[in-house]
């Protein structure tokens, strides 16, 4: 079944591909998911980095350099939680070791910064609302077929607990159901700022700027 939200909240999208991921043990699989989720303005997903990067886990060798720049780039908007693990984990570095995750977070921060990821969100999202629209053959008011989620996972939640989110995304039930374009758009429109919210506990993202383009760019 085609999830939708890639198009238009990719950022729950991949958080749930690299759930899924983690439950098949493809921890590559999982980081790559990640990745991709942070792009496009996860935070859950940058502290899943950090931590899996700092420890290790699987096929995936530790590396605490890049762990902690990670940790930092999920830290920005002072989580108290994150904030906690970023300082602990700083603090078990060796001087080298710092150093090194000083350069790696500057690379990290071109990229995955707070200011252009929330920017980069609220682009798709706004794109897809006008392709759906435009790209229709009918009215806001005319009635459409839909299927969405009716419990399971919820990325809005704010939760550090892998295996929770892995135990709801089994549990992920869908229905269809009659609605209107305006009745479905209104309803994602709720589910965004909901998502966003909880990732970043107060959202003020402002003009829509243009994102700079990066070398290599996750597609939704």
């Amino acid at each position: 079944m085609t999830d939708s939200t890639r198009g238009y909240l990719p950022a729950k999208y991949y958080e749930r591909i690299a759930l899924d991921a983690m439950r098949r043990k493809d921890y590559e699989g999982a980081v790559s998911a990640y990745e991709s989720a942070g792009y496009w303005a996860n935070k859950v997903a940058q502290f899943d980095l950090g931590e899996i990067y700092f420890h290790g886990m699987g096929s995936i060798p530790a590396d605490r350099a890049r762990g902690v720049a990670w940790l930092g780039i999920a830290a920005e908007e002072h989580n108290p939680d994150y904030d906690k693990a970023l300082v602990n984990a700083y603090a078990d570095l060796t001087p080298e070791e710092r150093r090194r995750a000083d350069g790696i977070w500057k690379e990290l921060q071109a990229v995955y910064g707070d200011k252009l990821t929330l920017a980069r969100a609220t682009q798709i999202f706004e794109r897809d609302h006008r392709a759906e629209r435009l790209g229709s053959a009918t009215t806001e008011n005319d009635t459409t077929v839909h299927t969405f989620s009716t419990s399971g996972y919820n990325p809005a939640k704010t939760t550090l607990d892998n295996a929770a989110m892995i135990s709801e995304l089994n549990t992920t039930s869908m229905r269809t159901q009659a609605s209107t374009v305006a009745d479905i758009w209104s309803a994602r429109k709720q589910e965004f700022d909901a998502t966003i919210s909880s990732h970043f506990a107060h959202v003020d993202v402002g003009p829509i700027e243009q994102v700079p383009s990066a070398e290599k760019k996750p597609v939704p």
